[in-house]
Protein backbone atom coordinates (compact mmCIF):
# COMPACT_ATOMS: atom_id res chain seq x y z
CA UNK A 1 0.00 0.00 0.00
CA UNK A 2 2.66 2.30 1.15
CA UNK A 3 4.21 1.78 -2.47
CA UNK A 4 0.84 2.35 -4.66
CA UNK A 5 0.96 5.34 -2.43
CA UNK A 6 3.97 6.87 -2.86
CA UNK A 7 3.73 5.91 -7.26
CA UNK A 8 0.15 7.42 -7.15
CA UNK A 9 1.70 11.24 -6.30
CA UNK A 10 5.11 11.22 -5.93
CA UNK A 11 5.24 9.00 -10.20
CA UNK A 12 1.69 10.48 -11.07
CA UNK A 13 1.24 13.19 -9.46
CA UNK A 14 -2.19 12.23 -7.72
CA UNK A 15 -3.95 14.87 -5.57
CA UNK A 16 -4.60 13.27 -1.71
CA UNK A 17 -8.12 13.02 -2.26
CA UNK A 18 -7.34 10.33 -5.41
CA UNK A 19 -5.00 8.50 -3.37
CA UNK A 20 -7.64 8.40 -0.59
CA UNK A 21 -10.50 7.42 -3.06
CA UNK A 22 -8.06 4.95 -4.49
CA UNK A 23 -7.22 3.54 -1.08
CA UNK A 24 -11.13 3.71 0.12
CA UNK A 25 -12.09 1.50 -3.04
CA UNK A 26 -9.34 -0.37 -2.36
CA UNK A 27 -10.02 -1.47 1.22
CA UNK A 28 -13.54 -1.99 0.06
CA UNK A 29 -12.84 -4.85 -2.59
CA UNK A 30 -14.00 -7.97 -1.22
CA UNK A 31 -11.73 -9.74 -3.40
CA UNK A 32 -8.67 -8.14 -2.24
CA UNK A 33 -7.27 -9.27 1.00
CA UNK A 34 -4.56 -7.24 2.91
CA UNK A 35 -2.65 -8.45 6.03
CA UNK A 36 -4.41 -6.07 8.40
CA UNK A 37 -7.51 -3.74 7.15
CA UNK A 38 -8.07 -2.57 10.32
CA UNK A 39 -4.43 -0.94 10.69
CA UNK A 40 -5.22 0.50 7.10
CA UNK A 41 -8.23 2.20 8.19
CA UNK A 42 -6.83 3.31 11.25
CA UNK A 43 -3.30 4.57 8.84
CA UNK A 44 -5.89 5.82 5.69
CA UNK A 45 -7.92 8.25 9.08
CA UNK A 46 -4.55 9.55 10.01
CA UNK A 47 -3.57 10.57 6.24
CA UNK A 48 -6.78 11.94 5.66
CA UNK A 49 -6.47 14.30 8.67
CA UNK A 50 -3.46 14.62 8.55
CA UNK A 51 -0.37 16.02 6.62
CA UNK A 52 2.07 13.30 7.01
CA UNK A 53 2.58 10.31 4.67
CA UNK A 54 1.09 7.09 4.58
CA UNK A 55 3.94 5.32 4.91
CA UNK A 56 4.47 7.27 8.85
CA UNK A 57 1.18 6.99 9.59
CA UNK A 58 1.13 3.31 9.26
CA UNK A 59 4.45 2.48 10.62
CA UNK A 60 2.99 4.10 13.78
CA UNK A 61 -0.12 2.45 13.44
CA UNK A 62 2.18 -0.92 13.65
CA UNK A 63 4.25 0.37 16.40
CA UNK A 64 0.87 0.77 18.38
CA UNK A 65 -0.82 -2.61 17.88
CA UNK A 66 2.59 -3.56 19.10
CA UNK A 67 2.41 -1.87 22.41
CA UNK A 68 5.39 0.57 21.35
CA UNK A 69 5.22 3.19 23.89
CA UNK A 70 5.89 5.60 21.14
CA UNK A 71 7.79 6.29 17.67
CA UNK A 72 10.14 8.41 17.34
CA UNK A 73 10.70 10.40 14.17
CA UNK A 74 12.64 13.02 12.32
CA UNK A 75 9.87 13.53 10.35
CA UNK A 76 8.83 17.32 11.11
CA UNK A 77 5.03 16.51 9.57
CA UNK A 78 4.58 13.54 11.69
CA UNK A 79 6.13 14.86 14.13
CA UNK A 80 3.46 16.64 14.92
CA UNK A 81 0.75 14.05 15.32
CA UNK A 82 0.26 12.03 18.48
CA UNK A 83 1.54 8.22 17.06
CA UNK A 84 4.61 9.88 17.52
CA UNK A 85 7.59 11.94 19.61
CA UNK A 86 9.76 13.96 17.25
CA UNK A 87 13.77 13.72 17.77
CA UNK A 88 14.78 17.24 18.01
Amino acid sequence: MCQLVWVLSRAYRYEKSLIINVINQLLSTRNIKFENSEVLRKTLCHYIKGNGDFSDYLIGEINKINRSRTTYTFDKKAGKHQLFTPVK
